[in-house]
């Protein structure tokens, strides 16, 4: 019973602050975007703050360990689920590289949209090439770029090997690439993080966010380091930074 009422209570709340958040994102918008720059450093804070308020109402604890250089360039992570985006979101305020095909999903497509995502197909290599200048140029007004090489999410055991063609605008911008590993640890009591947070089951999203919001809580903890691309060709960088990655990953049982 205890299980069901928090669940009840959470999920409402966090509706409640998504379109309360969102229907300000989008009466500001028209005003901000005749700035391109001004609307992308009001979308960071607007989004940290978002993602903090769903974390807090979810009862996700963001820890983060190490920090980002100061100019703003590419991070890469392993990806557990989607409270990766919840996480990193309120760590950092960046801009992701998502499939396709979320941008079709129910509100948070239209959402995704509203903050300079940037939609590529993993299906097509060949199209890939496509979405490399919309990395970039967010780079260049300021955002930190988010990419998960993974191309999807792991079961948790083991990092899986890096996907190169995103990693490309890394080596030709030159500047240092920011790597980050997440880890998740469940309350006392509760199952582990491998079942209630990791997402790589064929399991609906609804279904495993309302178990998930049933327990009391969980910690992220964000791992950061960095490695300068200078020499390296794309497969080199992908090889360099799943190996930091991997060596800083703990395995969820």
């Amino acid at each position: 019973m205890i299980r069901f009422l928090r669940a009840a209570i959470r999920f409402p709340a966090i509706m409640a602050w998504v379109f309360l958040m969102w229907g300000m994102r989008l009466t500001l918008m028209p005003l901000l975007q005749r700035d391109e720059a001004l609307d992308r450093r009001w979308k960071k804070w607007w989004y940290q703050r978002w993602a903090k308020g769903v974390c807090r109402i979810m009862g996700l604890r963001v820890e983060v360990r190490g920090t980002l250089p100061a100019e703003p360039g590419y991070i890469v992570c392993n990806h557990l689920g989607y409270t990766d985006v919840f996480a990193l979101s309120a760590a950092f305020g960046c801009v992701f590289v998502a499939m396709e095909d979320i941008s079709r999903w129910p509100l948070l497509g239209p959402i995704a949209k509203t903050l300079y995502t940037v939609f590529v197909d993993r299906t097509d290599k060949t199209r890939a090439a496509e979405v490399l200048p919309l990395m970039r140029r967010a780079i260049e007004m300021g955002d930190w770029v988010l990419i998960f090489p993974e191309g999807g999410v792991s079961r948790s055991i083991a990092v899986d090997p890096f996907k190169s063609p995103l990693i490309e605008p890394a080596v030709q911008l030159g500047r240092p690439v920011a790597h980050a590993v997440l880890h998740y640890e469940t309350a006392p009591g509760s199952p582990p993080a491998s079942t209630i947070v990791g997402w790589w089951r064929p399991e609906p999203v609804l279904h495993h966010f309302l178990r998930l919001l049933s327990y009391p809580g969980v910690t992220c903890t964000i791992t950061v380091g960095v490695i300068d691309p200078a020499g390296m060709d794309r497969k080199q960088l992908a090889k360099a930074l799943h190996e930091a990655v991997s060596s800083n990953f703990i395995p969820h049982p």
